[in-house]
């Protein structure tokens, strides 16, 4: 198994607290009086439609593949659907970030020279810079002390979205094993030409027992895109977007 059972404890533990805060942001964000409708329309509509959707994602993944399933590869069907949920979940994780800045934006009629500001500008990153001078210092640092996150956030969704799609790999091999898989695969060619579907399926199940699922997420080996451990990073950017909607809230005009 790949995680210990202290780690499964702890992401469990955390896993469990994610409703209560859901919960907690519709209370927060569809029971406050908004001054215009179009920042009502991006909290309610916007943003708590994409947290609901991110929760949805959330627990969908975890019952497809759930932390403490073992090293056995999953099924096709598995991984794709598995997939699906965490390409669902960092587009809405990106696109709940731009909502809160469309209700700062809107919220305080924020312009440029007295006319409204170009829709790229409007984002809580780093590369919204106008946006940001806007905000409170406070809420300024706060924004800066993420942007290792942002850029992370940035990799993946621009992955994504215009290059390599994330996927999970169905299963990794020792490295001190990889001779002996090639092997295997030569035999299971081997077999197919012959049409000795008896040895075939027996060679594949040897070589199904070198391999280990590991549950990571990936877009481009040869972007040199690292592995991320999707079970907790779903939590912990789920958890990022709940505190900075928290801490927008107070920043806003009443």
């Amino acid at each position: 198994m790949y995680f210990s059972d202290e780690h499964l404890d702890k992401i469990f533990e955390k896993y469990a607290l994610l409703k209560s805060k859901y919960n907690a942001l519709i209370f927060a964000y569809h029971g406050r009086n908004y001054l215009f409708p179009a920042s009502s329309e991006y909290a309610r509509h916007g943003f708590m439609r994409r947290v609901g959707t991110l929760l949805r994602c959330v627990e969908n993944t975890f019952t497809i593949l759930p932390p403490g399933r073992g090293d056995d590869p999953p099924t096709r069907e598995e991984l794709i659907d598995a997939t699906i949920n965490i390409q669902a979940f960092v587009f809405n994780v990106f696109g709940a970030i731009d909502n809160l800045a469309w209700i700062w934006v809107t919220e305080t009629q924020l312009k440029k020279d007295g006319a409204s500001i170009p829709n790229a500008w409007v984002g809580f990153g780093p590369k919204n810079t106008f946006v940001r001078e806007s905000l409170t210092q406070g809420f300024r640092s706060y924004l800066l002390s993420m942007d290792s996150w942002f850029d992370h956030l940035e990799n993946f969704r621009h992955a994504l979205a215009h290059r390599v799609p994330l996927y999970i790999p169905p299963y990794i091999v020792h490295p001190k094993r990889e001779e002996e898989w090639r092997q295997f695969e030569t035999k299971i060619m081997d077999a197919m030409r012959r049409g000795d579907a008896k040895a075939e399926e027996e060679l594949k199940e040897s070589q199904k027992a070198l391999c280990k699922f590991r549950p990571w997420m990936i877009h481009s080996y040869s972007e040199g895109s690292r592995p991320v451990v999707f079970h907790a990073q779903l939590i912990a950017d789920f958890m990022t977007v709940e505190e900075m909607a928290l801490k927008l809230l107070p920043e806003l005009p009443s």
